[in-house]
């Protein structure tokens, strides 16, 4: 009878854990439709190189912050079916291990960042943190990269979303290793160490990866479970190759308006892209003049008649208007 009343119990808990996160998952997160990015739409509004990358889903940051303020970002891993949760930091490395991100107790935690690690990711090596659940749930699944190439054949890609950014990852390396390894090593900042620490990292994979040549600027997150063998944990570590900004996710397409007329209509990554360099060459410009106007003792007042200016961002039927110069 004890045997079967803690079955039950531990059945219970594993449900109310994926209950929660589901729930969660449908209030914030929108799935992008393949079929529609592939449409005439992205074609036309592409740019010069093609189709801009998109992100496969869309956050809620403004929900989820209704329930947790700890809230710093989303995961979501494309190889692994269902491993899409919220991130959190917390104050320390015990708050989230059996707290679930709406503050109830279970064994499931919550997916959190190292409380040492900066909460926008931009450290050198960001530890996340997930439990490795009997049913899959959470971090359970990271271990699949190493039972067979097929998981990062299908894909070698993770996503982290911020409030601000959202990052593509490459995994390069997927092991086991001692809890204490230097796997879990925080850089002050970048240099040659952090750069012999990734080609180590490399070499430990159970996976043949392709990571290319990795440099001093690159960042790194680590996905970190356990094992059941207290001494191990299983790891599975990307290298950021793409970051898109909020901004340029608000619409599908861009029209960059100037005195009234067109100047360019696309994709928005593109379109904002070519704004700001324009208006970059265009303050330069102003600042040549202004100094060769001056008042020959090395002064000179700078006037810029075209700031830039956001303000008159304008959002209708899925499109993006502004006008570059805030006429």
């Amino acid at each position: 009878c004890y045997a079967a009343y803690n079955l039950y119990h531990i059945y219970t808990e594993y449900k109310k854990g994926s209950d929660e996160y589901n729930a969660i998952a449908q209030m914030a997160v929108t799935e992008r439709d393949p079929d529609q990015d592939s449409t005439s739409e992205s074609e036309e509004a592409a740019g010069p190189d093609g189709p801009a990358l998109k992100a496969p889903l869309d956050i809620d940051f403004d929900s989820l912050r209704s329930i947790n303020t700890d809230v710093i970002g989303w995961i979501y891993v494309e190889a692994l079916d269902g491993v899409s949760y919220p991130v959190v930091k917390g104050t320390d490395n015990d708050q989230y291990l059996h707290m679930t991100y709406e503050k109830n107790y279970n064994f499931a935690g919550t997916i959190f960042i190292d409380y040492e690690n900066k909460a926008d990711f931009s450290d050198c090596n960001t530890l996340v943190y997930g439990h490795n659940m009997k049913n899959g749930t959470m971090f359970g699944q990271l271990k699949n990269f190493s039972k067979d190439d097929s998981a990062y054949n299908k894909s070698k890609y993770f996503w982290i979303f911020t409030p601000e950014k959202t990052y593509r990852y490459e995994i390069i390396s997927a092991y086991t290793t001692a809890v204490n390894s230097d796997t879990y090593t925080l850089f002050k900042g970048p240099g040659q160490e952090f750069v012999d620490y990734m080609n180590k990292i490399v070499s430990y994979s159970d996976v043949k990866t392709t990571p290319g040549e990795l440099g001093v600027d690159d960042k790194i997150v680590t996905l970190s479970t356990c094992t059941g063998n207290e001494s191990t944990r299983y790891v599975v570590q990307g290298k950021r190759v793409d970051t898109l900004d909020v901004v340029k996710k608000l619409c599908h397409r861009a029209i960059w308006l100037y005195k009234g007329e067109v100047r360019l209509d696309g994709d928005p990554v593109y379109v904002i892209d070519e704004y700001l360099e324009q208006v970059a060459k265009d303050h330069k410009e102003e600042r040549m003049k202004a100094l060769e106007s001056g008042d020959g003792k090395g002064r000179a007042a700078i006037t810029i008649d075209h700031p830039r200016d956001f303000s008159k961002l304008e959002l209708s039927d899925n499109k993006i208007k502004f006008d570059g110069w805030a006429l």
